[in-house]
């Protein structure tokens, strides 16, 4: 595992690289897609063994947190949507120059899987797209988020949530997201995987079908809330799911 800084000196992203570990390396590498706030935290252990998982199987794998989270600079209320899209995109270059690819594919969890659907529209290497109880629409995930933090459901200026700060900028741009809408995945294959069934993830399977994309769907069952704080601050670790989206690689390389 090697972990390192990377990006312009006036917004470094802080990132980590996972080798393979498997008899034979793949030629496809994965870019994990962290989603944000609570989730963020919630997910990180789920993430750490998926990045684990992979490179077993012989893939390289990159994580790395957007600007204003994790250990990437920036203060928490800088971040924005149209600056994590562009994150993606330059972990994407850092990755395949970092490991001699040609082509990824990324996973994103929640706001991360929409991130990873924006970055992967207008590029031409990427493999698959993996999207993970994916946030369809911004205007649903804002209500969600506001009604988990018992707050109004039009706040004015910045808020708290669940311990993370949300900027008016923030919601507005998360506010107009709706990935049922895009005309473009850029992705030669999309694979929706989720922990129940809701509506919404039904919408965009069929929505993207309609427009001829290449996805597939499929529920996992599992428990638990992203964005649930508990007494004791524990991860959400879904162990059949992850094993789920590591047999998606798995097929694509037999």
């Amino acid at each position: 595992m090697n972990s390192f800084y990377f990006g312009s000196s006036e917004r470094p992203l802080f990132g980590v690289h996972h080798p393979p570990k498997g008899k034979e390396t793949r030629s496809e590498g994965v870019v994990l897609c962290y989603p944000m706030g609570q989730e963020y935290m919630r997910s990180h252990r789920a993430f750490r063994q998926l990045a684990n998982l992979l490179v077993r199987r012989g893939h390289h794998v990159f994580r790395f947190d957007y600007f204003g989270t994790g250990d990437s600079a920036g203060a928490s209320e800088e971040g924005s949507l149209a600056q994590w899209v562009r994150d993606v995109g330059s972990a994407i270059e850092e990755f395949k120059d970092n490991a001699s690819l040609q082509r990824v594919s990324l996973v994103g969890l929640r706001l991360g899987a929409a991130l990873a659907t924006l970055a992967a529209a207008d590029r031409e290497d990427v493999e698959k797209l993996v999207l993970w109880d994916p946030v369809v629409r911004g205007s649903s995930y804002l209500a969600e988020l506001l009604a988990a933090a018992k707050l109004p459901a039009a706040p004015s200026g910045t808020v708290g949530v669940l311990g993370f700060p949300l900027t008016q900028a923030l919601r507005d741009e998360v506010a107009q997201l709706d990935l049922c809408r895009l005309d473009e995945i850029g992705a030669r294959a999309v694979e929706i995987v989720v922990s129940s069934e809701r509506p919404e993830w039904k919408e965009l399977h069929e929505a993207w079908l309609r427009r001829g994309f290449p996805v597939r769907h499929e529920c996992i069952a599992s428990g638990g809330n992203w964005n649930e704080v508990d007494n004791f601050g524990s991860a959400l670790l879904p162990q059949e799911l992850i094993q789920g989206i590591v047999a998606r690689f798995e097929k694509e390389s037999a």
